[in-house]
């Protein structure tokens, strides 16, 4: 099933090198729709502001399996976890 993951960053100016790494895996894996950053101002460059969070997309066997999977790559970081049912491409 897939599931939305949104990690709250504030602030921060880029992913860690793990979490790319991990969401690199789910794309070769297949089980990637999309992820993107957050700005936290209304521009594709949001430089000093950084980012306010992360979206992650993504095909998972249920939504424990998702939680821990964006515990272990966004520690301490907050983050939602909801089923998502694709309606559009």
């Amino acid at each position: 099933m897939l599931y939305v993951i949104r990690i709250e960053l504030q602030g921060v100016a880029a992913i860690d090198e793990q979490a790319a790494s991990a969401i690199a895996a789910l794309r070769e894996q297949g089980r990637l729709v999309l992820a993107g950053a957050l700005p936290a101002v209304d521009s594709s460059d949001p430089g000093s502001a950084g980012l306010d969070g992360e979206l992650i997309v993504a095909e998972w066997p249920d939504r424990p399996a998702a939680e821990r999977w964006a515990a272990e790559c966004f520690p301490g970081r907050t983050l939602h976890v909801s089923p998502f049912k694709k309606r559009a491409p």
